[in-house]
């Protein structure tokens, strides 16, 4: 902390989360929307892995008889994550098109969900896609500022001076 002049920096570690990444947080929105909605299916999709375990944890507790699937791309799908997803009864479906990508996997998701629309919920993971996707991803990952916020109220009695965060998938 020298080089910024003696500041004290910490650090929100999402990585040690259970599930070993942010996407908990979203994950858990999505599925409680999914119950409110009524649907009995819920897909995703993921490009490195991450998003895949936990939406499946968190809806096979909140919702029973569900049915989950994950357009994935085709690294991950080769992967130990999908061993994971499917141990959590997932229906995991490495995306043949295009080069395999996450962008692939999200098309892919995005063809599944309008062809089922009327049964499924489609939990998208990451920032991406048509409104109002992005915008319920930034309203369930915002807990994690929130969350920021009120742990440092809590241990220095206000807020911080600044604040970073990164953005992305």
């Amino acid at each position: 902390t020298e080089e910024v002049g003696g500041a004290r920096i910490y650090l929100k570690r999402e990585d040690l989360n259970h599930t070993g990444a942010h996407k908990i947080n979203n994950t858990l929105g999505q599925a409680l929307l999914c119950k409110r909605m009524g649907k009995r299916r819920l897909i995703a999709e993921t490009g490195a892995g991450q998003h895949g375990v936990p939406p499946r944890r968190r809806r096979r507790c909140l919702v029973s008889n569900a049915r989950c699937s994950w357009a994935a791309s085709t690294s991950t799908a080769r992967r130990s994550t999908s061993t994971a997803w499917s141990f959590w009864g997932a229906k995991v479906r490495p995306v043949e098109s295009g080069s395999g990508t996450l962008k692939d996997a999200t098309n892919a998701a995005l063809r599944d969900w309008v062809s089922t629309v009327r049964h499924t919920h489609y939990g998208i993971g990451s920032v991406v896609g048509p409104h109002p996707f992005p915008t319920i991803v930034r309203t369930f990952q915002s807990v994690i500022g929130l969350e920021t916020l009120a742990q440092t109220q809590n241990l220095f009695g206000r807020a911080p001076d600044a604040a970073v965060a990164c953005v992305g998938g």
